[in-house]
């Protein structure tokens, strides 16, 4: 393993500390409100923090390259389509407030949307890597680099958004344009893409009540402070009452009555709150070093297809990161997206670490930059 990946696997472990020492403190209140034990929540995230820690294990064994380079990525990709699907049927299909986004098995759950993420990712890493630009015409380059994976995405968003989730098809257009880019394919069709995207997004949004209340909500917190603002002021507090210094592990109150669903995605608040700035800070840090070492992973690939994997993963989980704390801290508007490594949710933490996995098998075998061995796409 690299020194790349020694320090992405440290902030990774770090990361995961404080999920569980925060989901401790945040979770109990949220399971007794709903007829739980106090150590409902914490037991869930134990067992799938296991499975995930196997699963990363498995993915820093697992040959990734071979297996985007091979048939198979056709193979999760379409499994994944057909799983995203699989949440309208009625047997297996769960549905929880109006959502359908995840599938029962029997006493356990899942969410498709998590392993669609990653199914992604691999496929287009391995349409990048054989996609040969330097040769292409410029309509070449923009039906390899461009049609092509919009149309791979398009397919996986569509269920996306009739579950509805507007989050994760946002989170996985901005990854797929994000790997596009540094695919090589050229910028103004892909800012014309973006904008045709973004101006369908819209257009969705604009019409489901629900997203629009979300959206005014964002601009006049006050005004809706009653109902679509509720969490989102209440988040707010958390970061004010916290101050510089916080007040203490378990000291918080919003996660006690003000502020619902405190151990999914808005724990950063109570971060905030119960451990001030010193605490966010300290979080933010983490999610920069897994950054900057991922892309240096990516960076110094052996394979194309290794580096499009470890960029795309990076990307992943950094813009869900920086997402997720862009709607705790106000920037944004609501999207339901959980923290990584630290939001309670058993399918995104388990698939969250096997991408981690995934990484440092690439640190391990990556040693020197892709460029120095005269390696071109």
């Amino acid at each position: 393993m690299s020194t790349s990946g020694k320090i992405l696997l440290v902030a990774v472990v770090a990361l995961l500390l404080i999920g569980v020492v925060m989901l401790c403190s945040a979770s109990p209140s949220q399971a007794e409100a709903k007829g739980f034990d106090s150590f409902y929540y914490i037991k869930r995230q134990l067992l799938w923090l296991a499975v995930g820690l196997v699963a990363m294990a498995a993915g820093a064994k697992f040959d990734i390259v071979r297996f985007t380079a091979g048939r198979w990525r056709w193979v999760s990709y379409f499994g994944a389509i057909a799983c995203l699907i699989a949440v309208f049927a009625p047997v297996v299909g769960l549905s929880v407030k109006g959502a359908h986004r995840w599938i029962r098995l029997g006493p356990a759950t899942f969410q498709p949307s998590e392993i669609a993420k990653f199914a992604l990712i691999v496929f287009l890493a391995g349409l990048f890597a054989e996609t040969k630009l330097a040769k292409e015409t410029y309509f070449g380059k923009i039906r390899k680099a461009i049609v092509l994976p919009g149309v791979a995405f398009l397919l996986l968003a569509v269920p996306l958004v009739l579950e509805p989730d507007y989050g994760t098809t946002i989170l996985m257009a901005m990854t797929t344009c994000a790997m596009i880019f540094v695919a090589g394919a050229p910028v103004f069709p892909l800012v014309l893409m973006g904008l045709v995207g973004a101006s369908g997004m819209a257009f969705i949004i604009w019409h489901n009540p629900e997203r629009v209340g979300r959206l005014l909500a964002f601009l006049d917190p006050e005004a809706h402070a009653a109902d679509d603002a509720y969490q989102l002021l209440n988040s707010i507090y958390g970061f004010a009452i916290g101050g510089m210094s916080g007040k203490g592990l378990a000291g918080g109150i919003q996660k006690l009555f003000y502020l619902p669903e405190a151990h999914t995605d808005f724990i950063f608040a109570v971060i905030a709150e119960e451990m001030g700035i010193a605490g966010t800070l300290l979080v933010l840090i983490l999610f920069g070093v897994v950054c900057l070492c991922g892309y240096r992973i990516a960076g110094r690939a052996r394979t194309l297809e290794g580096r499009y994997v470890a960029f795309g993963i990076t990307t992943l989980i950094t813009l869900q990161a920086f997402l997720n704390m862009g709607v705790v801290t106000g920037q944004l508007p609501t999207k339901g997206l959980p923290l990584p490594f630290i939001s309670y949710g058993g399918t995104s933490l388990a698939m969250t670490l096997l991408m981690t996995g995934v990484l440092l098998r690439l640190s391990g075998r990556d040693r020197a930059p892709l460029a120095a061995r005269g390696r071109n796409g």
